[in-house]
């Protein structure tokens, strides 16, 4: 059993009707559900549950399929000494044999140029994988699972105690540039040098116009940056080191490989390739938004020949054939080789008043579909979500989700390193309080209309507080659905894998009775807060959101569109250009109440009437109309 450690709060038991058992080492025969004679499954005990009853879970691992649980039930991780520390896992995948096992194995298939050799093993008794987990050995040698990385180009790997020298002390400094680069170890597919680049456009050999001239007759072809590897783009520092851009020396047999394609701000997406020669790339569009007045950040996987680096690995479903890339023979050996077949242990239909407690998600999480007052709390999800990508599949990943039903909580829950939206919340009244959610989503690809990190655009009334949010992929970090409260989060370096957006984006339907209060939002490139609507349709944006007692820092600001919002009491500073944006046109018929906020810079847009006795730090222009500057004298 591997180790991992995972710090939560757990409470004493309580009796409420009745209490069963589960230990993943009990026997089966024996087992009648009780303290001393367990049963062998989570499945098993809920055989025996009615209404009310509490499952305990036994330090241990469990593989769960469950789709129904009987309302009101509890499952919660068991600590009978209650010292803050349960070890009851459930596990997303199944177990492939390692090297040493006896007639399992794997066959050598080559040595890697740099250092490494690379083997193989036939799963076809096994099944279709989609995400690989295997045990390493730490600096204190005790052994942890470490996500093994999809084989791509340009390199990339998730497994950090796995190889050495891949952090730069230079990166390790501070959240300010972490907004340019997101994760400090250089070879994290969280930083977005591991990305390839290109600003050229290409149609039938000629670059695309201004004008996006042929823009709806796609061209299909990227052609590789051809400016100096060092610098890839003259909107980074000099410290943003480049990679070079040589896809020609992994080889020209990649056809059937995908391209995971950041084609357009906040639209990337996942398509396959159809030949590559040279540097130039070919690829099927035909899902591919159109967007060729944008740069392109793009990544090339699955497949073998793209396997040069110990940590990576390849799935080819044709002939069930796993590979993988090592130091040595005897990394497979003695430890836990686990391969992701499953999106839910939980994948719940009209569970009422169900509580999941004190549990720790390894490559799996839970759905809830039409459950009123579900409780998830004090869980640990780590790699909850994976795409399908290794089996062809462009569907967006399945992901941990609320869809639809009422007043349910998520809250005391660490959400880690996710492949897809952190979580998707649909339904009214509920609850997402106290979390930790950090590295979500690290290929943004092919998700729901604006690129998200937390998707909530179909709840209402959704109660958003108290989270901690660190390194967002997307876009937009969080779209928190109609007439939704935002409160006492801290959130910070969104938008790292796309362009444009904001750490709380909000649009048209969305606006009206929104409360967004006490928050921190910083060090992201991206806004802090954003009412948005299309250029020069202010008035889209919808009415009535209320905005105040936020601190705003190291972003784009604070940027507000449409009628009657209010805006007040908010404090900004070191932001980019002007920090607080009040955005108006010819169409609205009422100005924004904006009051008594602090910033260095305040908006470019004409300035409403009531802005004079306001108390905002601000200063006009000769004629009258127009904010030119904040509290900073550098900014005029």
């Amino acid at each position: 059993m591997f180790r991992i450690l995972f710090l939560l709060f757990v409470a004493s038991i309580s009796t409420a009707q009745s209490s069963y058992f589960v230990d993943d080492s009990a026997d089966s025969f024996l087992s009648d559900g009780s303290f001393t004679n367990p049963d062998i499954s989570i499945s098993n005990a809920l055989v025996r549950c009615s209404q009310g009853d509490t499952v305990y879970v036994f330090e241990g691992e469990y593989y769960e399929s469950i789709t129904t649980i009987p309302n009101n039930v509890v499952i919660r991780g068991y600590d009978g000494d209650n010292d803050g520390r349960t070890s009851a896992v459930i596990i997303g995948g199944v177990d492939i044999p390692a090297h040493d096992i006896a007639g399992e194995a794997w066959t050598f298939e080559k040595n890697l140029p740099g250092g490494g050799v690379v083997y193989s093993k036939d799963i076809t008794s096994i099944g279709d994988i989609w995400q690989l987990f295997i045990e390493v050995e730490t600096p204190s040698s005790s052994k942890v699972f470490t996500e093994w990385t999809m084989a791509r180009w340009p390199n990339a790997l998730h497994n950090f105690y796995y190889t050495e020298g891949v952090s730069d002390v230079d990166y390790q400094d501070t959240l300010k540039y972490l907004t340019k680069i997101g994760d400090p170890n250089r070879l994290s597919p969280f930083n977005k040098q591991t990305w390839a680049h290109t600003i050229d456009y290409v149609y039938n050999g000629s670059k695309w116009d201004n004008n996006k001239t042929a823009k709806n007759s796609w061209g299909n072809t990227i052609i590789n940056d051809t400016r100096d590897p060092s610098v890839i783009g003259d909107k980074y520092d000099e410290r943003y080191h480049g990679i070079v851009n040589d896809l020609s020396a992994v080889g020209s047999n990649l056809a059937g490989a995908m391209l995971v394609i950041n084609a357009g701000s906040y639209k990337t997406f996942a398509t396959d390739i159809t030949g590559v020669t040279g540097n130039t790339i070919t690829y099927d569009d035909s899902n591919v938004g159109k967007s060729p007045d944008h740069e392109y950040w793009y990544y090339v996987e699955g497949h073998d020949d793209l396997i040069d680096l110990p940590g990576e690995w390849n799935y080819n479903m044709s002939t069930k054939k796993l590979t993988v890339a090592v130091n040595a023979i005897t990394d497979l050996e003695g430890v836990r080789i686990v391969g992701k077949n499953q999106d839910y242990a939980f994948d719940l239909t009209n569970a009422n008043g169900v509580k999941l407690q004190h549990l720790n998600f390894l490559g799996t999480t839970f759905r809830s579909t039409s459950g009123n007052n579900v409780v998830v709390e004090n869980c640990n999800f780590v790699w909850p979500s994976c795409s399908k990508r290794m089996l062809k599949s462009k569907d967006m990943p399945l992901t941990t989700e609320l869809d639809g039903g009422s007043n349910s909580f998520i809250r005391k829950c660490v959400f880690e390193y996710t492949d897809g939206e952190v979580m998707k919340i649909k339904g009214s009244n509920h609850t997402v309080e106290n979390n930790y959610m950090h590295h979500i989503d690290y290929s943004v690809a092919n998700l729901i209309g604006l690129g998200l990190s937390f998707y909530a655009k179909s709840a209402s009334n959704l109660n958003l507080k108290n989270n901690f949010f660190r390194l967002g992929g997307a876009s937009a970090s969080f779209q928190p659905g109609t007439s939704c409260e935002v409160s006492y989060n801290d959130f910070a370096v969104g938008g790292i894998l796309q362009n444009d957006g904001s750490l709380i984006q909000m649009t048209n339907k969305m606006v009206p009775n929104s409360h967004v209060h006490h928050n921190w939002f910083h060090d992201s490139r991206a806004y802090g807060y954003r009412i948005d609507a299309p250029g020069g349709e202010c008035q889209k944006a919808g009415d009535g959101a209320t905005v105040h007692h936020n601190v705003i820092f190291r972003t784009s600001g604070l940027m507000v569109k449409g009628n009657h919002q209010n805006i007040y009491n908010n404090t900004l500073f070191e932001c980019n250009g002007n920090e607080l944006r009040v955005i108006h046109s010819s169409q609205l018929t009422h100005w924004k109440t904006t009051d008594a906020n602090f910033s260095d810079a305040i908006t470019d847009g004409i300035i409403p009437a009531n802005w004079a006795d306001s108390g905002n730090d601000y200063e006009l222009d000769a004629d009258g109309e127009t904010v030119l500057y904040g509290t900073n004298p550098s900014k005029r």
